[in-house]
């Protein structure tokens, strides 16, 4: 069986959008000295959230298998 859930109809149902999210990351990433950022490059690839920490941060993989990548690791 397959089950195809659009996280989208949550978001709208809950009333919020993507400003709520950069806000709500704002304050864990204000408690550990970092900023959120919105990324849109001239190609069009975009990134929802980005979160810029002093120390540089670190790569990782999630264990749902999501990277979490520097964008300073992505270049060419």
């Amino acid at each position: 069986m397959h089950i195809f859930v659009d996280p989208s109809i949550a978001v709208a149902s809950l009333g919020i959008g993507p400003e709520d999210l950069i806000n709500d990351l704002r304050v864990y990433a204000d408690s550990i000295g970092g900023s959120v950022y919105h990324y849109r490059d001239a190609n069009g690839l975009e990134c929802d959230a980005v979160i810029h920490l002093k120390n540089g941060g670190y790569a990782f993989k999630r264990k749902d298998g999501i990277f979490v990548v520097p964008i300073g690791c992505l270049k060419n």
